[in-house]
């Protein structure tokens, strides 16, 4: 009844259909994948109590819970986990916390058994389960395919592109996010196209011999390279005229400091300072044959650059490349991508690909994404990896996009895990940019985007906060382990513009849900929805940014709980 009067006096209710689905599937959208496929989660719900069934729309967060909706993509209603606890009491154990009163039934299916578990909640309840002797399991159970995305709604880009077109690199105006450049090769020809309106149309600048990689300068944005083969085409006003000039050999990747441009070339590095004109060698040891594929400048301390080589080595130098430092040899680990964390900057990521084959390529391994906490001195692997091309979030702590053989992926926790995002394709994705609430991906198949939700202004540099209604809200999370134990922070996950979830123990194991809804409409009032997963004791505060009110929760150690304050704010 609470969220009806609200979703009534918005005109938010869409229709949903309703039906059976085909067995043995993780494809629909009504369907949650958890534990790597092995089980299968639905929902169904009623509009009124004496109304039709429906099916709720999921959505996966991590390998181990999601959350569906009900009426639109952006009100979370039910968040769902299902958690390996067989080294525990032999059993697969089922939670799940509510935001909403409505009538509904979570069915949770076994594909390896074929046993179903099913929870009943009636209409104007908010409950929390947690059923930790669901699933009794033997443990001999192979684990399946990973589950599908977090976000969905991939397109081809154009029209002004060639088509068909391989987009071997993407870049993007960091001061004008509708402007974005792609180097594209056809098979018979090569170019540079641009697009003035966010993708939705674009025009060839430059038409050149060979593909190559493009960067837009962030300290000038009016510089736009292109390195192909072995030279260097320059554009100083926007990509709309082209000039060019060799380099000295064949260009791999490109980055920018303050009046620096640095090239990544087959047998070592050259820095230009007059705009590309002219190149000079910079004094890394990388073996011959050995190509440095990729580079990261840190904007906060530009004398520093970090370079990863073909053959799997990671450098780092803090003179703007006098003198460098080997970090990390792995010679079946190509370096192919290098991204520095925006909101902590001696985090650092790269992606890695088979030795010898290009991102984006198909039919090898996959390789291990790397983390570095340190600056790039000691390298974490993390996989099962597949991450080439990487660019992060600059206004959600830990939000990170990658590419690779087999797709496009998002993390949410520093890329300790990923998920896919949209369908099927674009796949073989060898290079994205994100400009605003665009994701841009280049593949074998051309040129996509991904409208994504605006990042949040406000509270969003504080990596410990979710950000709710376009920044207003701030919401923090605490737990304990015993009741005298001390207070942890709570780990983020930004869900929709109006809901996040929080995690605990383990990035994968989602422990809180929260919502913050407009209700002004019906009683002036914002509201809050909480949905918990967790029987640990913690606590939620909620902070209206506009006016610096506060609301507090105090969850009490014992079983879950979710509920609704319909009066705060």
């Amino acid at each position: 009844m609470l969220e009806s009067m609200l979703l009534s006096a918005l005109a938010m209710v869409a229709a949903l259909s309703s039906g059976g689905r085909p067995p043995g599937t993780c494809e629909l959208s009504t369907t949650l994948c958890a534990q790597k496929g092995r089980f299968e989660v639905t929902v169904d719900w009623q509009s009124a109590p004496l109304g039709p069934s429906r099916a709720a729309h999921a959505i996966a967060v991590t390998d181990d819970s999601g959350y569906f909706w009900f009426f639109y993509p952006e009100n979370v209603e039910l968040m769902v986990k299902v958690l390996d606890a067989r080294s525990v009491n032999g059993a697969y154990w089922v939670f799940f916390g509510a935001l909403t009163n409505r009538a509904y039934r979570v069915t949770v299916r076994d594909t390896l058994t074929s046993a179903v578990r099913t929870y009943d909640n009636a209409w104007g309840e908010m409950a929390s389960v947690a059923d930790t002797e669901a699933f009794p399991s033997d443990g001999s159970a192979a684990e399946l395919a990973s589950p599908r995305a977090g976000v969905v709604g991939w397109t081809p880009i154009g029209p002004g592109l060639p088509d068909p077109a391989e987009v071997f690199s993407i870049a993007v105006r960091p001061d004008a996010p509708s402007v974005a450049f792609v180097s594209y090769y056809t098979g018979i020809d090569a170019g540079v196209a641009r697009t003035l309106d966010g993708g939705a149309t674009w025009t060839t600048r430059l038409e050149t011999p060979d593909v190559g990689r493009l960067l837009v300068d962030p300290f000038a944005p009016d510089h736009v390279y292109l390195g192909t083969g072995s030279d260097v085409w320059t554009s100083l006003d926007g990509g709309e005229t082209w000039s060019s000039a060799p380099a000295g050999a064949p260009i791999s990747s490109l980055a920018a400091g303050p009046g620096v441009i640095y090239a990544g070339l087959a047998d070592g590095l050259s820095a230009s300072r007059d705009l590309g004109q002219t190149w000079t060698s910079l004094p890394i040891a990388v073996a011959p044959g050995d190509v440095v594929s990729a580079l990261a400048v840190d904007p906060a301390a530009p004398e520093r650059l970090y370079a990863g080589t073909s053959a799997g080595d990671l450098w780092r130098t803090d003179d703007a490349g006098t003198s460098w430092t080997r970090t990390r040899s792995a010679p079946t680990e190509g370096v192919s991508s290098i991204v520095i964390d925006p909101f902590d900057h001696d985090v650092v990521y790269a992606g890695t690909t088979y030795s010898g084959a290009l991102p984006g390529s198909t039919g090898r391994p996959a390789t291990p994404f790397l983390r570095s906490v340190d600056g790039g001195r000691t390298w974490t692997e993390i996989l099962p990896g597949g991450i080439e091309t990487l660019v992060a979030h600059p206004g959600s702590p830990g939000v990170l996009y990658g590419g690779g053989y087999s797709g496009a992926f998002r993390s949410v926790d520093r890329g300790t895990s990923w998920t896919t995002i949209g369908p099927v394709e674009p796949v073989s994705v060898g290079s994205l940019a994100l400009a605003g609430s665009t994701l841009y991906a280049g593949s074998l198949e051309g040129a996509f985007r991904l409208d994504l939700a605006p990042p949040p202004p406000g509270c969003s540099s504080d990596p410990h906060a979710l950000c709710l209604s376009d920044g207003r809200f701030r919401v923090i999370a605490g737990w304990q382990v015993s009741p005298d134990g001390p207070t942890v922070e709570a780990s983020p996950i930004p869900l929709t513009r109006d809901t996040g979830a929080f995690w605990f123990f383990h990035p994968s194991n989602v422990e809180l849900v929260v919502k913050v809804l407009d209700g002004r409409p019906v009683n002036g009032h914002f509201w809050v929805f909480v949905g918990g997963l967790s029987s640990v004791q913690y606590s939620i505060e909620v902070t209206d940014t506009q006016t610096g009110q506060v609301w507090t929760h105090e969850h009490a150690p014992g079983e879950p709980e979710s509920f609704a304050d319909t009066s705060v704010f």
